[in-house]
């Protein structure tokens, strides 16, 4: 163990917020430089002090689950021609990645990741409506870069949660077909590149037919429409479409908020749905952290109204929403400084520099 005076000289030297003493990928190298038992024990003794200081931490560790129990992820399904244009529409083809197409689609339709920075075994699969889980666990060096990214164990197990209890059944015909693989209207599809990813970067969005019936089929309910689609049933389609886009970004961007503000002060997101986070710091503590009161609220309330009425108690820097607030963030901010402090006292007890 470390004597009492190299913790203390450590503690010195630890990093102030981005000004770190030596770069995350020397300190990773360090770690993994462990043997895997020592990799191990760095881990455990991290969490147990997180269990011991963190009430934030322990918040999380209520939402932990048993990965290894989950369906497995899979990746976004794509539209059959066969079924949905038969005769009509030709089979799609899978694009490369590597390819032109590809990489402008990509650039195209490219949006800030939720908690983009988190490494993660364990995810909400909106589609299918789910927690699932990869089925490669994250390794010691991977749960070592999350706590140095201010993210403690079981943090993926947490947002999954959230998101998974925040989501309504009333939204799950419209999460599956935006859960769909993006195809344009030449037969190519683009693996990782979904529907939701295309329509959320605002612009006008072909719709090939194979695509554009199923929606009218199995979220509309007119199952009159067959492929091919013109004039003014296809005109009505594709606005249907553009509003329940639309509804869809505004139930899930909420939703999201709510996950990254239950795990951080100031989430990697949309810079644009980040500003909902502190309103959730606010929101958490007052429903005493209850997912179900907090997923009543918001099947219940509209978004822009709740908004105001926070904005508005928390107007008075004396007002009890005001330090609800406060308290949050600061037990956050403590949870994430004590992840990436903790992991370099620990990460020292054997690789001492």
């Amino acid at each position: 163990m470390l004597s009492t005076l190299m913790v203390a000289t450590l503690c010195a030297m630890l990093p102030q917020g981005e000004a770190a003493v030596a770069s995350d990928d020397a300190v990773i190298a360090r770690f993994r430089g462990l043997r895997s038992m020592q990799r191990a024990i760095v881990i455990s003794r991290v969490s147990a002090r997180l269990v011991a200081e963190s009430p934030a931490f322990r918040r999380i560790r209520e939402l932990r689950l048993v990965a290894d129990e989950l369906p497995e992820a899979e990746p976004a399904p794509t539209f059959d021609p066969a079924r949905w244009a038969a005769g009509v529409a030709p089979a799609r083809h899978e694009l490369p990645r590597a390819s032109d197409l590809y990489s402008a689609a990509a650039r195209r339709f490219a949006r800030t990741p939720l908690l983009g920075d988190l490494r993660a075994r364990v995810r909400y699969d909106w589609c299918r409506g789910r927690i699932v889980a990869d089925e490669v666990p994250l390794d010691y060096a991977e749960v070592f870069e999350n706590l140095l990214h201010g993210y403690p164990p079981d943090t993926d197990h947490a947002v999954a949660q959230v998101l998974a209890r925040l989501d309504t059944a009333d939204m799950r015909k419209v999460a599956a077909w935006f859960g769909h693989t993006y195809a344009d209207l030449d037969a190519n599809t683009y693996p990782g590149i979904t529907l939701y990813d295309a329509w959320y970067s605002g612009e006008q969005v072909k719709v090939p037919d194979v695509d554009a019936v199923p929606f009218a089929h199995e979220v509309l309910g007119q199952t009159k429409l067959h492929s091919p689609l013109s004039g003014k049933p296809r005109d009505d389609l594709y606005a249907a479409i553009r509003k329940a886009a639309l509804d869809y970004r505004r139930h899930r961007t909420l939703r999201e908020a709510a996950a990254a503000a239950f795990v951080r002060v100031e989430p990697s997101m949309d810079a644009m749905y980040a500003r909902l986070v502190p309103r959730f710091h606010v929101l958490f503590p007052e429903h005493e952290d209850s997912l179900e009161a907090i997923a009543k609220l918001l099947a219940r309330a509209d978004r822009d109204s709740m908004i105001e009425d926070i904005d508005r108690r928390v107007t008075d820097r004396e007002s009890e929403a005001w330090g609800l607030r406060l308290a949050r963030e600061k037990e956050l901010r403590e949870m994430q400084d004590a992840c990436r402090r903790f992991a370099i006292e620990e990460l020292a007890v054997f690789a001492p520099q």
